[in-house]
């Protein structure tokens, strides 16, 4: 029994079909990121604020941990 070379191409006929891409521009997919990327901007920038308020409250960063366990705590 004969091996066929891993050099040559197959015996067998290879049909390339061409990948069907759409390529049209999609303003719903636009419209959905831009709405997720304004959304999660704003709660990361609320997030900050109220981090940021509590900590100038605080003179240190220790002092501010202690007070976020024990609000964690009374939850």
């Amino acid at each position: 029994m004969t091996q066929q070379s891993p050099y040559r191409a197959p015996d067998t006929h290879v049909e390339d079909v061409p990948e069907s891409a759409d390529r049209r521009f999609r303003w719903v997919a636009v419209m959905i990121g831009a709405a997720v990327d304004l959304g999660a901007t704003t709660v990361t920038g609320i997030v900050l604020v109220v981090v940021l308020s509590i900590g100038s409250q605080y003179g240190s960063v220790q002092q501010m941990l202690a007070a976020l366990v024990a609000i964690g705590r009374s939850s």
